[in-house]
């Protein structure tokens, strides 16, 4: 059975210190809503997805926001989960829940910059799990 959002699980898997990625869920890694502090922030946001193949076997979707102060630090940060997520997780089991793919259904895109000057990037993931 399939307990964790995937968002709970993406998150772990950014924390992990294989990641290089140095982010630290309630410091500048949050789940579902973007805080107006700190500045540069991950947010991983459950966005829907396709419907079930099989029982247990799910097709969710994960939007990964970043904002930063720097565009090329914001940019650059997003990209590196990109590939972190994209071509090191495949396969993975993360809290009793297999991720089979985690997919780019996106490129990087440039959201918005908003009312502190900060920069807002995006990226779309089709994740594909089963419980194990």
């Amino acid at each position: 059975m399939i307990i964790n959002p995937p968002s709970e699980d993406i998150k772990d898997m950014l924390e992990d210190s294989s990641s290089g990625l140095g982010l630290v869920a309630g410091t500048d890694l949050f789940l579902n809503t973007q805080p107006s502090e700190p500045n540069n922030v991950v947010v991983l946001v459950d966005s829907g997805g396709m419907g079930q193949l099989q029982y247990n076997m799910e097709r969710p979707n994960l939007q990964v926001i970043v904002r930063n102060n720097v565009y090329l630090t914001g940019y650059t940060l997003i990209k590196d989960i990109k590939y972190y997520l994209h071509e090191k997780r495949n396969g993975e089991t993360r809290n009793g829940t297999r991720y089979i793919s985690i997919l780019c259904r996106s490129e990087i895109g440039f959201l918005r910059t908003d009312r502190k000057n900060r920069f807002e990037f995006s990226l779309n993931l089709q994740i594909h799990r089963s419980g194990d």
